[in-house]
């Protein structure tokens, strides 16, 4: 849906069928969602992060304890790598990097 409105604000923008001041409104408003999009996909990325870390803890008591067992599952590497990234790329953003 939210795309959709970007989209049709766009073709009406493209046509100059709104004045001025809510072409500048329906600027801010794109960047907004663009912020809460970025906002949105950082927040999911730092959550699998910090559940990966407790799952680390676990183990590690699980070691400790001599009931460790092997949990061997794959997992797309690529997927990983893009998830990291995002992250690094925020927050570079956000350091005006």
């Amino acid at each position: 849906m939210e795309i959709e409105l970007l989209k049709i604000s766009r073709e009406c923008e493209a046509q100059k069928l709104f004045p001025k001041q809510a072409r500048e409104t329906i600027q801010s408003f794109r960047d907004a969602l663009e912020k809460l999009q970025g906002g949105l996909a950082s927040q999911e990325s730092q959550s699998e992060l910090m559940k990966n870390k407790i799952q680390d803890l676990l183990d590690f008591a699980s070691i400790k304890n001599n009931k460790f067992r092997k949990n061997i599952k794959e997992f797309d590497v690529r997927k990983a790598v893009e998830s990291v990234m995002d992250v690094q790329r925020k927050m570079a953003r956000d350091q005006g990097l």
